[in-house]
């Protein structure tokens, strides 16, 4: 059984994506888990501590306040026909209670809003988001945390698996396959080629590319396409002109390995299309 992890306390972008979460759910028939995070060392916006005589009354005050964000949330229209759980974690770190909710609950997906925080449009190390893809276990989609997003209705029938050829988006693929199987979608996988690239050459990769395809998606319809230019760009406009419902990305390939989960190409596509992006763990230590 499917189980999406959705935290919200930590944004309040991610009401924006309640509707598209939704949908990714009804389609896998998934039970959605709403967790609201407290963090521990910032609890002003709770109310004033010294207002309450003991400070077992404040922690009751907090948890009663978070229960009442669960149920707003879980009484939304977008959630009301599906399966709902609700629990309020208190945390001194988001990334970790994230991280460790996921493997406590089985959790098989983790949705969060693709807010980009560094002002020049980057998901920096540190943050909440950039952290929980670093250590996730689980394949982390990332829903574009706009007030029009609720708009765009997604039925997940057609995913695209851009790759690089790396070792590291080579051992996504099994993970990718998972996802597509679940989600019975049909899938474009692209390779993006430097501008310029001889005829010849762009052959011969269109042609591995569709012999790898076909041992990848068995029972699917794939379209392979190999193309020039800038890859970040050119997954995005794809994404955009053949309204893609799901890309699917390696957390790290060949173009900055150093980053924190992704590659300066994820980033690109993620500030440049309104389509979700799941970022699939390669293999490390920690992923399973």
């Amino acid at each position: 059984m499917h189980r999406i992890l959705f935290p919200i306390g930590v944004h309040h972008s991610v009401r924006h994506v309640l509707p598209p979460v939704a949908a990714l759910a009804s389609r896998l028939d998934a039970t959605v888990h709403l967790l609201h995070a407290v963090n521990a060392a910032d609890l002003a916006h709770y109310g004033d501590p010294s207002l309450f005589p003991e400070a077992e009354d404040f922690d009751r005050h907090a948890q009663t306040i978070s229960e009442r964000a669960l149920e707003r949330f879980r009484n939304a229209p977008a959630l009301r026909d599906l399966r709902v759980e609700t629990e309020v974690v208190r945390h001194a770190n988001a990334v970790t209670m994230i991280v460790e909710a996921a493997e406590r609950l089985g959790a098989t997906w983790i949705a969060m809003p693709s807010r980009l925080k560094d002002g020049g449009g980057h998901l920096v190390p540190g943050s909440v988001t950039a952290g929980v893809i670093a250590r996730s276990p689980v394949p982390v989609v990332l829903f574009p945390a706009t007030p029009d997003a609720d708009e765009t209705a997604r039925s997940f029938d057609r995913v695209l698996m851009p790759t690089d050829g790396s070792d590291a988006a080579e051992t996504a693929v099994p993970r990718a396959r998972a996802i597509v199987d679940a989600l019975g979608a049909e899938v474009d996988v692209m390779r993006v080629v430097p501008t310029g690239t001889e005829p010849a050459e762009r052959k011969r990769l269109r042609t591995a590319l569709a012999r790898k395809s076909a041992d990848a998606f068995p029972g699917h319809t794939v379209h392979n396409h190999v193309v020039e230019g800038d890859p970040g760009r050119m997954i995005a406009l794809f994404a955009e002109a053949y309204r893609v419902d799901l890309i699917v990305m390696a957390g790290h390939g060949a173009d900055h390995p150093e980053a924190a989960g992704l590659g300066e190409h994820a980033e690109h596509v993620i500030r440049h299309t309104t389509c979700p992006v799941c970022v699939v763990p390669t293999d490390r230590p920690h992923a399973r």
